[in-house]
């Protein structure tokens, strides 16, 4: 029964909504918007170890479509479709130079995946990334499908709409947002994972969210409760960065997680401040060698503020913010919080991958550090921006220099100290201890908008590593921190 409830609800909707669609006139208007963009990075010594000589170097490029069909009177079909798109990193993009073969040395077939003797670049496959139906109504709106995800300043729920997002959430979803003044509120329900259909091995989430907005002050309050759950066939959470790598621990519990945001925004003439708390709990479905469910326990704080008039040609502002770090000795509780990787402070400190040891505790978005007994085999310089905002105490304030419409100059100091500074060393079953200081960064770019449509960023960036990055193994000798550069440029044109 209860299942069959859990799918009606969506269902009469879905049938209501058709009802609607027949007893309109179809319009069939289509509008495009969009965004190209195509960005070039590189790193020297993104492995803080000038003696293995590593660096990282690649270009991506990417075309993003977002028709709005308008189907009849207050009803609109919206999609995303990434033209270029990378498999293995969301919106990405393709990688410039995506040749047909493995260029791996080894010999090819033949010509068709051969990248030394090609004619032509691999094709890509169309990515929907989106695809919703809204029916707007006089005091609310019904959203039904693939919809993107935004929340506050975008720590947790980040839709990825910025002009050089990598990322984005999106939920299949049914919701319904209710209009009362400044005021609304949107429940939302969520079928993450559909699994079998004769089986229970489904993930799903109800989403509940309140907001404020006050367009003649420009402010904005809100809060957002998120519940997801999976069955314990429907549950793939990774064992060994949630279990502190217990090697007895297994997945096959029920996983009920809770997540709870609130924020404030205010935009005035001279200035903006915004600031968003998440906190996170329940059960990860993950139980240890002792039998017990891991445990979500994370937190974080983030603040932003920016103060600038508009005759002035400077403004000046800054980024903090608290996050908490998992403590990889405990195995029945996982006390970590990890931001959006849209989130970034800097060009290379919490955005790119760095370093020889997982000391930001983000080994949940990928991190696959190398034993310590071959040091030299790393691996942060094979991955793209994939770093994210967690295990720390981060400030980060700016300058920004506008000699008028088109040319600006920004500058960016970024620092941090770790929240929890045991390491867990791969290829053995010891953690390490290490410093908390996480160095500092300096950014300067510049930015030339062209016009309204097309910006231009070109951004270079130096980092001192602070004793955080050393983690002394098991032997007693440490990690390298040398000084590590980086540049990168940007371009993206919007239509």
């Amino acid at each position: 029964m209860g299942t069959m409830k859990t799918y009606l609800f969506p269902l009469a909707i879905a049938v209501g909504v058709g009802f609607l669609v027949g007893q309109s006139s179809f319009a069939g208007d289509i509008e495009w918007s969009g965004l190209y963009r195509i960005e070039g990075v590189t790193f020297n010594n993104n492995v803080l170890d000038s003696a293995l000589s590593k660096r990282k170097e690649y270009a991506v490029h990417d075309l993003i479509l977002r028709p709005k069909i308008v189907a009849a009177d207050g009803l609109y079909i919206n999609a995303q479709l990434n033209i270029f798109n990378n498999q293995g990193y969301n919106q990405l993009g393709a990688y410039l130079g995506d040749g047909p073969g493995s260029t791996n040395g080894n010999p090819a077939s033949g010509v068709n995946d051969s990248s030394a003797q090609s004619a032509n670049e691999r094709s890509v496959q169309l990515l929907v990334s989106q695809f919703y139906l809204t029916l707007m109504q006089e005091n609310g709106m019904l959203i039904v499908g693939r919809v993107p995800m935004q929340f506050g300043l975008g720590i947790s729920y980040n839709a990825g709409q910025g002009l050089f997002d990598h990322f984005a959430d999106t939920r299949d979803a049914v919701g319904y947002k209710i209009q009362m003044g400044n005021f609304f509120i949107m429940p939302m329900w969520s079928k993450v994972r559909e699994g079998g259909l004769s089986s229970g091995d489904d993930v799903t989430e109800i989403d509940a969210q309140l907001q404020y907005d006050n367009l003649e002050n420009g402010t904005s309050i809100g809060v957002l409760y998120s519940s997801r759950s999976a069955s314990p066939a429907g549950n793939d959470t990774p064992v060994g960065p949630i279990s502190g790598y217990d090697s007895a621990a297994t997945n096959n519990d029920q996983m009920s997680t809770k997540n709870f945001n609130v924020f404030f925004k205010k935009e005035a003439d001279a200035y903006k401040v915004g600031f968003e708390i998440g906190m996170q709990g329940g059960n990860t479905g993950v139980d240890n060698a002792a039998g017990t469910n891991v445990k979500l326990s994370g937190f974080a704080a983030a603040l932003e503020y920016e103060y600038g008039s508009k005759e002035s040609h400077w403004s000046y502002g800054f980024k903090s913010g608290y996050v908490t770090g998992d403590d990889p000795k405990t195995h029945d509780q996982y006390e970590g919080f990890i931001f959006s990787r849209n989130y970034d402070v800097g060009m290379m400190l919490f955005n790119h991958q760095m370093g020889q040891a997982d000391i930001l505790h983000t080994a949940l978005l990928g991190r696959t550090d190398r034993p310590v007994s071959n040091p030299g085999a790393t691996t942060v310089e094979s991955q793209p921006d994939i770093e994210a905002i967690s295990n720390v105490y981060y400030f980060a304030p700016s300058a920004t220099y506008r000699w008028n419409d088109h040319w600006s100059l920004v500058s960016t100091v970024v620092t941090g100290f770790l929240d929890n500074n045991t390491v867990y060393l791969p290829g053995t079953s010891e953690y390490a201890a290490t410093g908390k200081n996480l160095g500092y960064e300096v950014d300067v770019s510049l930015h030339y908008k062209i016009s309204e449509k097309i910006m231009w960023l070109n951004e270079l960036g130096y980092f001192a590593p602070g004793n955080a990055w050393a983690v002394n193994s098991q032997t007693g000798s440490a990690f390298s921190t040398d000084s590590a550069i980086g540049f990168q440029t940007r371009a993206a044109v919007s239509f």
